[in-house]
């Protein structure tokens, strides 16, 4: 099953994550319209493609006897970020955010902008060290045969 388009894991990985800078980004303005939709399903591509690319990448990187125990390192790294990243601290904000007068309870997008702007800048520092990772271990370990087809 070979085609024209090649795709080295590291190089479609820091793709993945742009991909989630540019969700991001569409979920900003948005006000539960179209592009609400389209975000989430970016999202959702990126994250899920997240969890087929990692093994691939561990292997290249680490060999097939590590691949066990890091993967397991690396799902529990994702709990621990997932519980600070999307609990924690949007929960904080939108406490900070209730005016006094109101209650317990926010309206409009103030409530959770700074979430959209922490987790953005999180992505992309990501994707910016992701980048700078990929350069500098191209040379070593990626040759033409190690590469993904895409249909």
């Amino acid at each position: 099953m070979y085609t024209p388009y090649k795709i080295q894991r590291t190089r479609w990985f820091v793709s993945l994550l742009f991909m989630l800078v540019i969700s991001i980004c569409f979920l900003l303005p948005s006000q539960l319209g179209f592009m609400l939709y389209f975000a989430c399903c970016l999202s959702g591509f990126a994250f899920g493609a997240f969890w087929v690319t990692s093994p691939n990448i561990l292997i290249d990187l680490y060999g097939y006897n590590r691949v066990g125990s890091i993967y397991s390192v690396l799902g529990a790294s994702c709990l621990i970020g997932n519980t600070f990243l999307a609990t924690m601290l949007p929960s904080l904000l939108y406490e900070a955010a209730i005016p006094h007068d109101s209650g317990t309870i926010c309206y409009g997008q103030h409530c959770f902008i700074t979430t959209y702007y922490i987790m953005l800048i999180i992505c992309l520092i990501v994707c910016l060290i992701s980048g700078w990772f990929y350069q500098r271990v191209k040379r070593k370990f990626y040759h033409e045969t190690d590469q993904i087809q895409i249909k």
